[in-house]
């Protein structure tokens, strides 16, 4: 069990900027794999376990994902486009103001907020430099992978 690149006790990148990286972090569980691993995968990390398990589909046994990051596959359904655009709007909103306004929007006043409190600013500062649209498309192309994989 890892967190993901700024988040939680995960390290930065090298250039301490807070950002994190499917491939990248795919690319780390790869380095873990040996043959027959089961990955297992809840939001993000079901996107890396995709991710990972399209790289290299030869080293695993079985892929459970839970919720992953992988909206743009139901973007044809009116419902789901219609999320899609209000979390791009929303985000592109938060981007321009400070990662505390963003954690008022997402938890607001008199709703608790994750413990500790240095790490969901972290995370705030995270999510708000990803690079969201450009690795939601990477998704896709995952997809295709493994559904061309069988």
């Amino acid at each position: 069990m890892s967190d993901r690149r700024g988040y939680g006790r995960s390290p930065d990148v090298d250039d301490g900027q807070v950002t994190s990286d499917y491939a990248v972090d795919a690319q780390d569980v790869i380095a873990l794999m040996t043959g027959g691993v089961h990955l297992v995968g809840h939001s993000y990390g079901g996107t890396v376990a995709m991710t990972a398990a399209a790289a290299r589909p030869d080293l695993v046994r079985s892929l459970t994902l839970i919720e992953p990051c992988a909206h743009l596959v139901a973007s044809d359904d009116p419902l789901v486009a219609a999320a899609i655009e209000d979390v791009r709007e929303f985000m592109a909103d938060a981007r321009k103001r400070p990662a505390r306004r963003y954690l008022d929007l997402v938890y607001p006043a008199g709703q608790s907020r994750p413990e500790p409190a240095d790490w969901l600013d972290r995370a705030a500062r995270t999510v708000l430099n990803e690079p969201h649209r450009e690795q939601s498309y990477a998704v896709n192309k995952v997809l295709e992978q493994l559904w061309s994989t069988g």
